[in-house]
């Protein structure tokens, strides 16, 4: 928690550290490490200095695996000032770090721990790492270095040698991050809704994390006339079923308000590709919908979406209007 990040520890006159981060899930992790005695207390661009019960260490910062929204992770590459270890430091959602954990652990007790926080409405993450050997990180570090120079493909290049890496983890354990509401966001949405106005929920957060803060921001409601339909399923010919029962749902219901849908991200790719038009009518009927685990590129097709139905605009096949 205090290494794999990209906070930066700034230090006070009077020798107090705060943290200055992008991410306030980052934000909290590095100060719940610091609460654990485990101290980020300093860090540039090559080396982190951690101070653990007054006793400080520093590292050398080998190499970055940034997080994207494909990968749903991160990783460092550290080597310990004292010993020359070099460790791999990974996290990232469970199900892109779970499935990357070394044999003979515990899986199913970290998925029910995922679960548990996520009904509760917590961002979850997972934590795991593994020693590198020399040789192994200079033959990685060779092809990662090539990655990141090549014209072609860069980006899907550099995935698949961080890919090769992030293998044999142990895992750490599981993190759970309350991820607080603004002060009036449900009454705003409250006055929205009353007022006839749809709102939707477009989040990368876990589908049982989203529907707790939809229940929590008076997005949707538990009442005995509200429902919530779930798109989804294991296989395409699932999804697809799904949708045409909540869309049957939808139509044959003469109050709506109190309907909505969930789908993530998975059922979304094939539905845009194989059902645009049973989606454009449920999302035409809909008031309410929540769309969780998506990509920054899902939410603007989906934004794209709606900006057509709602300006009656014929569908267009270029990428240009969306870029704009």
């Amino acid at each position: 928690m205090a290494l794999c990040n990209t906070v930066v520890p700034i230090k006070s006159n009077d020798g107090t550290v705060s943290y200055k981060a992008q991410s306030q899930d980052e934000e909290a992790l590095v100060n719940a490490a610091a609460k654990l005695n485990m101290m980020l207390i300093s860090k540039d661009t090559i080396t982190a200095e951690i101070c653990f019960n007054g006793s400080k260490f520093w590292y050398e910062l080998l190499d970055i695996l940034e997080f994207t929204s494909d990968r749903k992770r991160m990783s460092v590459v550290v080597k310990e000032g004292e010993t020359g270890k070099i460790l791999l430091l990974s996290k990232g959602a469970d199900e892109a770090l779970l499935p990357r954990a070394c044999p003979g652990q515990q899986i199913q007790r970290y998925l029910e721990a995922v679960e548990m926080y996520s009904q509760l409405g917590l961002r979850t993450l997972c934590l795991g790492w593994r020693d590198l050997k020399e040789n192994e990180y200079k033959e990685w570090s060779k092809n990662f270095q090539k990655a990141s120079c090549s014209l072609d493909n860069r980006e899907f290049k550099i995935a698949e040698v961080c890919n090769s890496l992030e293998q044999d983890l142990q895992i750490l354990g599981v993190t759970a991050i309350e991820d607080r509401l603004q002060d009036g966001v449900p009454e705003t949405i409250k006055l929205l809704r009353n007022a006839g106005i749809n709102v939707w929920m477009l989040t990368g957060d876990k589908q049982n994390t989203a529907i707790q803060i939809g229940l929590l921001c008076n997005l949707i409601t538990s009442g005995p006339n509200s429902q919530l339909l779930s798109i989804s399923g294991k296989t395409e010919e699932d999804v697809l079923r799904s949708l045409e029962r909540a869309l049957f749902i939808m139509k044959n219901t003469s109050e709506t308000k109190g309907l909505a849908f969930v789908l993530d991200g998975w059922a979304l790719e094939l539905i845009l590709k194989h059902s645009k038009e049973s989606f454009t009518r449920l999302a035409m009927l809909s008031k309410t919908a929540i769309c969780c685990r998506m990509t920054p590129l899902q939410k603007a097709q989906v934004y794209l979406l709606l900006f057509i139905i709602v300006f009656n605009l014929p569908f267009l096949q270029s990428s240009s209007f969306l870029r704009d």
